[in-house]
């Protein structure tokens, strides 16, 4: 930690916070006389969940609702994701038909947020408040969302691997000699096709000219 004295700026930083560190702060001058300001400090221990881009998410969270009609879902603190007012509900755009909390687990205290066809600009904390001024947060108090690029199975091109080929291209030249063999010896052969191999029968039937 360390405190900025630059003009006026008594601002005290904590860099790493722990959750030991969720408490009261005072800033006091003159001998420990002068109270300029108390902070209190809460330090989130937030649940994590993983999914991949494209798929449907719900982030649980739980909290008193029998005689609260206020909530607001906020995401890094800043993005107002959902937020229900006197029973009008407003989005953060980009969630707009994507966000929703269930009209009945509201009613028996789930607050749980859905999340369809998510993005990696999804990724961040999630954050549950109940009133008109975020008096109270939701259980867990936040939710950290990660989002990764599912990869894709590798596709079927159609193309042959490395030792197909080299075992065609035996077969064709072997095919060559038999001929080349059967038109100088007088040589009747057929070829069959069996599972993707060509095998070439040589008849005990030799003409000589």
């Amino acid at each position: 930690w360390w405190v900025e004295l630059q003009n006026g700026n008594l601002s005290l930083t904590i860099s790493s916070a722990e959750y030991n560190d969720m408490g009261w702060y005072e800033c006091v001058c003159n001998n420990n006389t002068n109270v300029l300001h108390d902070v209190k400090l809460e330090v989130l221990v937030p649940t994590k969940i993983s999914a991949h881009v494209g798929e449907n998410v719900t982030l649980h969270c739980h909290g008193i609702t029998a005689s609260e009609i206020n909530f607001h879902w906020q995401k890094d603190v800043q993005m107002s994701v959902l937020k229900v007012e006197a029973g009008h509900t407003t989005f953060d755009p980009g969630f707009e038909d994507r966000a929703s909390v269930s009209k009945d687990g509201y009613s028996k205290g789930d607050l749980s947020l859905t999340l369809t066809n998510i993005t990696l600009s999804d990724r961040g904390t999630y954050q549950y408040f109940v009133g008109p001024d975020k008096q109270t947060r939701g259980n867990p108090e936040a939710v950290t969302l990660t989002i990764t690029v599912q990869d894709k199975p590798s596709e079927d091109t159609g193309t042959w691997s490395p030792w197909i080929e080299v075992v065609l291209a035996v077969m064709v030249v072997l095919i060559v000699i038999g001929l080349v063999f059967s038109f100088l010896h007088g040589t009747y052969c057929t070829f069959t096709f069996f599972s993707n191999t060509w095998f070439l029968h040589y008849l005990n039937q030799i003409e000589y000219v």
